[in-house]
């Protein structure tokens, strides 16, 4: 029996490793700061298309302090984060039903928090006795990776499943707060994660993309690998800043996926 050309036709695994041809990247890196709080890049984010790596590295702190005129500040937070967008082209055959992308990483991030003293007590009342004084300790860090399909030729888009092929979080927090109504008061604390934390660890996943593809179409693999920390000290309170507190704070968060053997790897891109 001879064989139509479709039926004789077999479809071929297509494996893609580094070095990645024609790749690029576009560069996220921001500090934010307010009050006593620090940020800072220690490893601006870097992709690599001859070895699949990406590398970053950051941290950030905040503590109480007295702001203008012997003031305290109502908030101290550092903020900083980074991420690389990544886009790889791919080129699916008629036949293909799947592209699978491997992402490993391997990354250690801190928190830590502290605290002391008491919040201000409630002293001010809006007309109808409702008041609110409350303290804050949050330090938290994340690593993230998010992957889509991108057809540049039509500007379509496929969701893999599952979308995020790493998402890590640690953090620590504690919070109390005052709460008044009609002059009825009542006092919550509420805390997490311990005083120190960490996250670390060497994760590998895969993202599948599954369905109909345009051989004639040209694809993209777009990653999204980001770092973040954040630290955030903070006194609230309402009516107005109610007097007498004793609280102070501190918070640090470090995220390292850039140093000592840390780092995000674009494993393998398999077409199916």
């Amino acid at each position: 029996m001879i064989l139509s050309p479709n039926a004789a036709a077999v479809h071929a695994l297509v494996v893609l490793k580094a070095p990645y041809a024609k790749t690029s990247a576009a560069v996220s890196q921001v500090a934010n700061v307010n009050g006593c709080g620090t940020a800072n890049i220690t490893r601006a984010p870097l992709w690599s298309g001859a070895t699949g790596i990406a590398t970053e590295a950051l941290k950030g702190a905040a503590k109480t302090c007295t702001g203008y005129w012997g003031s305290a500040h109502l908030s101290s937070y550092g903020e900083p984060y980074t991420y690389l967008l990544i886009a790889v082209p791919v080129h699916p055959s008629i036949l293909t039903t799947s592209i699978q992308a491997m992402w490993s990483a391997k990354v250690s991030g801190t928190v830590r928090t502290s605290h002391s003293g008491t919040c201000p007590a409630i002293t001010y009342y809006d007309s109808s006795g409702n008041a609110t004084s409350g303290c804050v300790v949050i330090s938290t860090v994340q690593v993230y990776t998010f992957l889509y399909l991108l057809d540049t030729t039509n500007g379509s888009t496929f969701s893999g499943t599952p979308p995020y092929a790493l998402d890590r979080v640690a953090e620590s927090y504690w919070q109390s707060q005052d709460s008044c109504v009609n002059y009825s008061c009542a006092t919550t604390v509420s805390s997490g994660g311990g005083s120190f934390g960490t996250l670390s660890g060497i994760w590998t996943n895969t993202t599948y993309f599954n369905g109909t593809f345009n051989p004639s179409d040209s694809y993209e693999l777009v990653s999204i690998v980001g770092i973040e920390a954040g630290s955030y000290i903070g006194w609230f309170s309402y009516p107005s800043n109610q007097p007498g507190g004793t609280f102070t704070g501190y918070a640090s968060a470090s995220m390292n996926m850039g140093y000592g053997g840390a780092h995000a790897t674009l494993k393998s891109i398999s077409l199916v």
